[in-house]
Parts: C-alpha cells; structure tokens; sequence
C-alpha cells in the first residue's frame, strides 16, 4: 500500500488523500486512491504488483465545498495508518472466507477500514480502525 500512495503523491503532490479501495478485477488486485485539494478531486488507479498507474480522473468540487472546506472534512493521516496485513487479519479473525476487498473511509473525523469477506454465498463486512485495529461493526448479508 506505501508504494500506491507513492504513486499517487507523484501524481498529485500537494494534495490529500480521501480515501483508498483495495479490489480484485480480473484475477489482479487495484488500488484506487482519492484525494483533492482546494478546488479538485483526483482519483488513480494503481495495479497493487506491478505499481502502474491508470484511470486517472480529475474533476472540480463543488462551491460548497472549495477552498479546503472538503479537504479538511475529508483528509486521512495516512502515516499512522496500522499495515494492511494487520487489517486483514482482524478481519478474518472475525468472519470466516476470503477477503474481496477493503476500502478506507474517513466519516465525522473517524478514520476506519471496511473489509468484504466472502465464503460461499454469505458476506460480511468488518469495519476497523485504521489506528488501533478495534473492531468497529460486524454486518453479515445472507
């Protein structure tokens, strides 16, 4: 995950990262990273193995949201961020499959992990702190 968040300050220095999604699509797992600044919003996408990018997207925020009002609403530490291995872990500690993906999400100042595990039919999403690894809420769709 460093190496993608790399990728994505080349990209675009000089702005905040908002959120990172983890997904499989074809066998081969993307990271898709969006940030903004005062007055845009980017998204990229990184391949996880070989760290090319791809489906880059700019567009401008709304009046409502210019001048750093999203930016501070919406910016993620991601320094202090616990290693997506730890996440993982947690997660299938707590429900049983294979994970499908993870996305970090940053709602009323509280930074969190939303992981998808599937076995079978049944999925069951695990929300965890991205600092403290906590449990935060466990859903499972039958």
């Amino acid at each position: 995950m460093v190496e993608a968040i790399e990728s994505y300050q080349q990209e675009h220095p000089d702005t905040d990262i908002s959120s990172i999604e983890l997904e499989q699509s074809f066998n081969k797992w993307f990271y898709t990273i969006e940030g903004l600044d005062d007055e845009k919003e980017y998204e990229l996408r990184v391949d996880a193995h070989s760290q090319k990018t791809s489906k880059k997207q700019v567009k401008k925020l709304d009046l409502d949201e210019k001048n750093g009002i999203k930016r501070n609403e919406s910016k993620i530490d991601t320094s202090k961020l616990v290693a997506l291995t730890e996440i993982g872990k947690v997660a299938t500690e707590n429900a049983a499959g294979e994970i499908t993906e993870l996305s970090l999400e940053k709602e009323l100042s509280h930074t969190y992990w939303t992981v998808k595990v599937e076995e079978g039919l049944n999925e069951t999403e695990v929300k965890i702190d991205a600092f403290s690894k906590e449990v935060l809420e466990i859903e499972q769709d039958d």
